[in-house]
């Protein structure tokens, strides 16, 4: 029986804590000696192949984690070298702990872990195949409300002229939006930068070229019932 290699996994796990939850991959003390670790973290070690794996990966930069200068034992999924003078939270050496037990209270969490564990769970709910599904439904709706749309001339205007092969734009875009804070309950769609929303809200001439009737100046607000 062959045995599996366990790096990838391994690998893909440790990246997915760095990158997902903002772990750090720090070197530290343990009972053994000195060791690789995701901080936060419940003590299980990371194998030294696949550290030094990561820190080869062109995403991983060593954090400001007050040691000396020239020296560190922390590393964190960053967008540049640059953004490694952020000063994260220290993240060095600390005592041994015993089998099992987890990291000390002194270990600081990331400062936005809260925000990007809900980015996680808000990823994991729209990529599930009942969102899918779902969107699928509202996608297909809209394209086929923006086909009614466009076949009744309000999205362009063709000219008759033969050599005008241009036509001229009349809506910028189709906005479906359905609001949580204000207004909570409200779906809403609009015809973006169409007439109505040209007269009646702050829409503006879409085309590019300024083709078609002008903005009208100092245009009534929308809920002005006595706009032309």
């Amino acid at each position: 029986m062959r045995r599996q290699n366990r790096q990838p996994r391994e690998y893909q796990r440790v990246k997915d804590r760095m990158r997902l939850d903002g772990a750090a991959l720090a070197y530290m003390h343990a009972k053994t000696g000195k060791a690789w670790f995701l901080v936060p973290s419940t003590g299980q070690e990371v194998s030294e192949a696949v550290a030094q794996k990561i820190l080869k990966d062109g995403d991983v930069f060593p954090s400001n984690d007050g040691l000396p200068p020239g020296v560190t034992q922390c590393y964190r999924i960053l967008k540049s070298e640059a953004a490694a003078a952020y000063s994260f939270p220290q993240c060095a050496v600390v005592p041994a702990f015993a089998d099992g037990a987890v990291m000390p209270d002194n270990i600081v969490q990331h400062p936005h872990r809260d925000l990007m564990a809900e980015a996680k769970h808000e990823r994991r709910v729209v990529d599930s195949p009942e969102a899918e599904k779902l969107k699928g439904a509202v996608f297909d709706a809209v394209i086929t409300y923006s086909d009614f749309l466009e076949q009744q001339g309000l999205i362009f205007e063709f000219s008759a002229d033969p050599d005008n092969f241009c036509p001229r734009l009349k809506a910028s875009a189709l906005v479906v939006a359905r609001y949580y804070g204000g207004h909570y309950g409200t779906t809403d769609i609009t015809l973006k930068d169409g007439a109505c929303d040209r007269v009646y809200g702050n829409g503006v001439n879409p085309d590019p070229y300024g083709a078609g009737p002008p903005d009208i100046p100092g245009r009534p607000d929308r809920d002005d019932e006595t706009a032309p």
